[in-house]
Formats: C-alpha cells, structure tokens, sequence
C-alpha cells in the first residue's frame, strides 16, 4: 500500500511543514538508494586514494629515472581520462531518457490502480435491485453472489499480486477462509482438464446464471437485470485489463536501455568527476577552466555534487523500478 503522508501537510502554511515527512524512512529515497549510495562512495574514494596516495607521490621523483616517468605517465594517463569522461558525461541525455521512461510507468501504475473492481459497489447495485423475498433461498442467493464477486477477484489477482499469492497459496486456501465451499472447488478441478488457462472468470459465469435465475423466480426485475449484467461485464473488463497489464510488460529493451544508461554514466562519473591534482599550471587550467593560484589550488576531496546527481538521477530510476510492479512487495505496492 502507497505510504500515506497528505495529514502531515494539511497546513502548508505553517514553517517546515515538509520537514516531518523528509525525515521519514519507509518509503522514503533514502531507504531506496542507500545500498548503492554507499558503494559508490566506496568506489570513489578507492579510485581517488589510488591517485592520491600512489601516483601523485611516486610521479613527483628524480624524472631521470625510469620507473619515475613511468610514474608520471600513469599520472597523465589517468588525468586524461578524467578529462575525457567529464567531457563526454555532457553528451548522455539521461534526463530524457529517465523522465519519459518514469513517465509512463507512473502513468501504467496509475491505471492500472483505476481498473481495481470495488465489490461493495456491486453489492450496493444486488442490495437495491435483488428483492430475496420472505424465504431464505432470496436471501443466500444474493450473498452468493455477492461471494462469487470476491471469489473471482482474489483468483485473478493472485497471478499478479505477490502478497495474495502468500495468504492464498492454493485454491484450497480460499475453501478455508469460507470464500469458496468443497463443490465449488470440485467444479473447478472438474474444468482442469478442459481449461487450461486461469479460469478466474468462472465465479462471474455463476454470478451471471444466479441473475438470471433470480429473473426467472421474480427476485429480479427484468429491467433491472441488465444493470447487474453490466457491472458484472464491467468487473470482468477490468480485472482482463488488469491482468494483461502484467502479461504484457513495458517493454525489456526500453527498461535495459534506461538502466544501463543510468549506471554505465555514474560508472564514468566515477573517473570524471575524482578531482585530480594536476603538476601545471597549463594543466591544471585545460582541466579546470579556470587558472591555479599563485600559492594555493583549489582541491576538493568529497565529490559533493555528484552524489546529489546520484542521489536524484538513481532515485528516479528506483521510483520506476518500484512502481513497475504495482502487485509486488514494496512500500509503495
């Protein structure tokens, strides 16, 4: 279930109204990106301890001797790939790439939320048009139908949702918490060598024969009857839209085209944005744009931005990734 913070921010007004739910840790970036967050921060400070506590000392020696050169050389080699992947990280359009694809996840689970059939609507249609009369038969009809509506809905949603396949494992399962009796499921076991595919639209075919009874035996007004009948098509529509939402999956290229993208271009952040130590001045003002100080030169050693872009561009991913299943096991599922 979507974790619910609109009561926290009633009153927009008020200073730091926002502050209570940035703090927060279920559902929250923070709780999404940590893992990979420390990682990099890892593989940053690996790669920059290597060019700052091996290169630079043992390239500034004595450069008649070989191996200080070869030292040197390394050095350059590794300050021109730095400058070459920061060059190049401009040319990437990630931020189209990753807004159009979360786009149309977010619009697919939005959807896909809307096509949930609510059985007390349809309760609330048999309860108005469906008279059980003065005996019982009337009466344990319309609840019937009312369970049948139910019976359908877990069925066909334990294909996609994760959460209803572990409180229902089993078609069994469904006879003990009394939403299915012991010849309803022989009915079904009955259809298996018939029916191979779901057969979650069977409890809707019984609703549909119980309406038409219930016309026959004078529960059911005739006009009235094609109400029913439509919400019941209506119900159906939604759950075979529902469940072809997860037969038929954004497609695989486009979600391996976004993600790669993603982290190949932090894999090259990892080069491009280490803040090296050039021995020149000329080199220093090539990388930089800007010349170096007399005395001083600027050196940063925590890479504050690109944890910023790395926390907003693989947030943005991890929004996509969580949304895409809306059936999983997630906070926000």
């Amino acid at each position: 279930m979507t974790v619910s913070y609109t009561g926290d921010v009633a009153n927009a007004s008020s200073f730091g109204c926002f502050s209570t739910i940035l703090c927060r840790w279920r559902g929250s970036i923070y709780k999404l990106i940590y893992k990979e967050l420390l990682a990099y921060i890892m593989a940053y400070f690996i790669i920059n301890l290597t060019y700052r506590v091996v290169l630079v000392p043992k390239s500034e020696c004595d450069m008649t001797l070989p191996s200080c050169q070869r030292w040197k050389s390394y050095r350059e080699l590794f300050e021109a790939l730095r400058l070459y992947c920061h060059e190049n990280l401009k040319t990437v359009p990630l931020t189209f790439m990753l807004g159009f694809y979360v786009s149309l996840i977010v619009t697919r689970w939005w959807k896909q939320y809307n096509l949930l059939p609510w059985p007390d609507s349809f309760g609330m249609l048999v309860t108005g048009l469906y008279n059980p009369g003065s005996g019982d038969k009337g009466r344990m009809m319309r609840r019937s139908i009312i369970r049948y509506i139910t019976l359908s809905y877990c069925i066909a949603l334990r294909t996609v949702s994760f959460r209803l396949k572990k409180r229902f494992p089993t078609i069994e399962h469904l006879v003990d918490v009394g939403i299915m009796r012991e010849d309803e499921l022989e009915e079904f076991r009955k259809l298996d060598g018939k029916i191979s595919a779901n057969k979650w639209f069977i409890p809707l075919v019984w609703v549909a024969k119980m309406i038409g009874e219930g016309v026959e035996d004078g529960h059911i007004l005739a006009p009235t009857a094609g109400i029913l009948m439509k919400e019941v098509g209506t119900i159906r529509q939604n759950l075979q839209t529902l469940l072809s939402y997860d037969w038929l999956s954004v497609p695989l290229v486009y979600t391996q085209t976004v993600t790669l993208a993603t982290y190949f271009y932090f894999l090259a952040a990892l080069f491009g944005a280490q803040w090296v130590i050039p021995a020149t001045k000329d080199a220093y003002q090539k990388i930089y744009k800007t010349p170096a100080g007399e005395f001083t030169k600027l050196d940063l050693f925590f890479p504050f931005f690109v944890l910023i872009q790395f926390a907003f561009y693989v947030g943005w991913l991890k929004v996509a990734e969580t949304l895409i299943n809306p059936f999983g096991e997630d906070d926000d599922d």
